[in-house]
């Protein structure tokens, strides 16, 4: 797996076995319980982000193979030429497929640049989340709290998951 996509999944691995270190201390009992569904929806989220970045990895290599600026001068140069003949149909049609390729480029590293984003802010809030669960136990933790974090949480999992709907 290629940077940063290696970094973005070594960040959410190292925020899960902080939670876990944090979690292992954690005397048993109902706050144990409760934290162990936030540490189960942590590992889920690791492992979505693990998933996306791996994809993230692959559609990142495919783009670099994708030589844009040659393709906007080869582009630019049949547009030109098929303006300087008018009506000659094979130059037009060069003309359109080039700036189709170019369109498509475009489009393949606009994703990449969207996932790279996404992907940034979703690990973020993994450890914003993370940060939350263990303040939550060294404060007066309520059930509710922490049930408003696992939903946090699951939120978090599917958005790493619609990430990678985003790739496939």
């Amino acid at each position: 797996m290629a940077e940063p996509w290696r970094s973005l999944a070594a960040q959410a691995v190292a925020i899960r076995e902080r939670f876990d270190r944090f979690a292992s201390t954690v005397e048993p009992g109902p706050l144990a319980r409760g934290l162990a569904d936030v540490q189960r929806l942590i590992g889920d989220c690791v492992a979505e982000c693990e998933s996306v970045t791996a994809l993230a990895a692959d559609l990142a290599s495919v783009a670099a193979a994708v030589d844009a600026t040659s393709i906007r001068v080869r582009a630019a140069a049949a547009r030109a030429d098929a303006l300087a003949h008018p009506g000659d149909r094979d130059l037009e049609s060069l003309a359109a497929a080039l700036a189709a390729e170019m369109a498509s480029s475009d489009r393949l590293h606009a994703l990449v640049a969207s996932l790279d984003r996404n992907l940034h802010r979703l690990v973020a809030q993994l450890n914003d989340a993370v940060n939350q669960a263990v303040a939550l136990a060294f404060g007066s933790t309520r059930y509710a709290d922490l049930r408003s974090l696992v939903e946090q949480l699951e939120a978090l999992r599917e958005a790493f998951a619609d990430s990678a709907a985003q790739v496939e």
